[in-house]
């Protein structure tokens, strides 16, 4: 993963998720840098997507590893977790957040029915000398 990029990371497991309430962590060293949960995630039944901001990966620190673990409790109450998952953080040469600035759509050309004459004429003596 390379900070100040989107990414997206997906789980997937054998139990239908759809009513859980679901915990996504991510852990550098011994502090939990990030947390999602059920709002922030796409629950769809057996898989469970992550889409990281720019904002969430320029958390985490350059050139080091993060540990993810999915965690959840079903209504009846059983509760699990997923296996750690260990992934590397590339750094980028120029920190911060990408502005997306939108194409400015080229002007539409306009047509103008009136013409200008820039002849000089002198109309003071009767148009002519």
């Amino acid at each position: 993963m390379k900070r100040g990029t989107t990414c997206k990371h997906t789980f997937r497991t054998n139990v239908d998720l759809t009513n859980a309430t679901v915990f996504v962590t991510y852990q550098q060293g011994k502090s939990i840098i990030l947390e999602k949960t059920n709002d922030e995630l796409e629950i769809q039944a057996r898989k469970i997507i992550v889409n990281l901001t720019q904002e969430d990966t320029l958390s985490f620190a350059a050139n080091s590893t993060v540990t993810i673990q999915m965690r959840y409790i079903l209504a009846d109450g059983t509760a699990d977790a997923s296996n750690k998952v260990t992934i590397n953080v590339q750094d980028i040469i120029k920190d911060g957040e990408i502005a997306y600035v939108a194409p400015t759509p080229d002007p539409e050309p306009t047509t103008d029915s009136t013409t200008t004459d820039t002849t000089d004429t002198d109309t003071t003596n009767g148009g002519g000398e």
